[in-house]
């Protein structure tokens, strides 16, 4: 990882997607996606991926309904732990 670990949830506090970038010699930075699901009895892992940004990776995470109308101005999506 070489930098900051990024995460949002769901409305529902039970779905999260958790990303952090990565770098290998000779390639751009890349974001890792886990999309975490902590609804049942046991947290599982449910999508992972290599994304190009952190808005990308979130944009393949967030649902489509909960995704708010193009033209509506929306607090930052991210956060990071222990703020």
């Amino acid at each position: 990882m070489t930098g900051p670990v990024l995460w949002t949830r769901d409305r529902y506090g039970s779905r999260f997607a958790v990303t952090a970038p990565s770098t290998t010699t000779g390639q751009p930075m890349r974001w890792y996606l886990w999309d975490i699901d902590a609804c049942g009895h046991e947290t599982f892992t449910v999508h992972s991926g290599f994304y190009p940004t952190s808005d990308a990776a979130l944009h393949d995470w967030q649902p489509q309904s909960a995704r708010p109308p193009p033209h509506t101005q929306r607090s930052p999506w991210w956060t990071t732990p222990g703020y």
